[in-house]
């Protein structure tokens, strides 16, 4: 259920979860907030404008991602087309890296365009078939840069610069096309 709280001139609507952690935790999505609270955690409003400012600011980040998903254009590939460009990808990276292919498993997926377990299983979202090839480029390359790091830790982030030095860019602009997708597709937001 959404409550709403006024924060300056608007309604900032925000839905609760408690859980099993130690500290409240504020998850700013594309119309709301999360909160995700300590059992027993009463004081939800005001944890609410104690960030207000920090809060404003994602959600504009959201509108101006909104409209910008709105001049994206979307890529319409077959099951068999979007494989193979995987495949292709991850083949060239697998050389250029030194390293085995890992195994590559589709499905859909709510939050992430892709994954790579510890084990080198690599999880691809069937929705990333929308994307541009460079952006798919982009997102294999970080995934495949997990067999060497796990972590989104500086090691990490040298990896991924190796070959896109302006990589925070294009995770602002994968999220317009998240957007875009879930519009097409007339997905409900998370």
């Amino acid at each position: 259920m959404l409550k709403r709280l006024k924060l300056g001139n608007k309604y900032v609507p925000y839905k609760i979860k408690y859980n099993r952690v130690k500290y409240a935790r504020i998850e700013v999505r594309e119309k709301w907030i999360n909160l995700v609270l300590p059992y027993g955690f009463t004081q939800e409003e005001r944890l609410i404008t104690k960030h207000a400012a920090w809060i404003e600011k994602k959600l504009n980040e959201y509108e101006a991602l909104r409209r910008k998903s709105q001049d994206l254009e979307l890529q319409h590939r077959n099951d068999s087309e979007f494989k193979m460009l995987i495949g292709n990808i991850i083949n060239n990276y697998t050389h250029e890296m030194n390293t085995s292919m890992p195994v590559i498993k589709y499905r859909k997926m709510k939050r992430k365009w892709a994954s790579m377990n510890s084990n080198r299983v690599l999880t691809v979202n069937w929705f990333m078939s929308f994307l541009p090839e460079p952006m798919i480029s982009y997102i294999l390359y970080h995934e495949m840069c997990h067999i060497f790091e796990m972590s989104h830790n500086s090691k990490f982030k040298n990896l991924i610069k190796r070959r896109y030095n302006d990589y925070k860019n294009l995770d602002k602009e994968l999220k317009a096309y998240w957007i875009a997708i879930k519009s097409h597709l007339y997905m409900p937001s998370e």
